[in-house]
């Protein structure tokens, strides 16, 4: 059971049902900027409301270093999709640049 509970999973930062109640369509919400792996357990925790809902059930003390681990901007808690996504594949290549630079 504990196995389940600590599985890790793809979470869209962005939740299907909240973009999918702004109109987005399933290749727009499935984009791979919008995905991070966390734990089945924080997956269902967080639930599909916005993130700047879902900001509120994070640890506040820790929510800069989940960011950071998770390559992810604080804009994600603009509820702004589309400037989040700039964000964020910004962020990944960068990340992905430094690892290909020190290989």
């Amino acid at each position: 059971m504990l196995r389940h509970y600590n599985r890790k999973e793809f979470h869209h930062l962005n939740p299907q049902s909240f973009l999918k109640g702004l109109g987005c369509e399933t290749n727009d919400i499935n984009r791979l900027a919008n995905f991070a792996i966390i734990s089945a357990a924080d997956n269902k925790h967080l639930g599909g409301v916005a993130p700047s809902r879902y900001k509120g059930r994070m640890p506040s003390t820790k929510l800069d270093e989940i960011l950071k681990s998770a390559v992810c901007p604080d804009s994600l808690f603009d509820d702004d999709y589309e400037g989040f996504l700039e964000d964020r594949a910004t962020m990944l290549v960068d990340a992905a640049q430094h690892l290909a630079d020190q290989s």
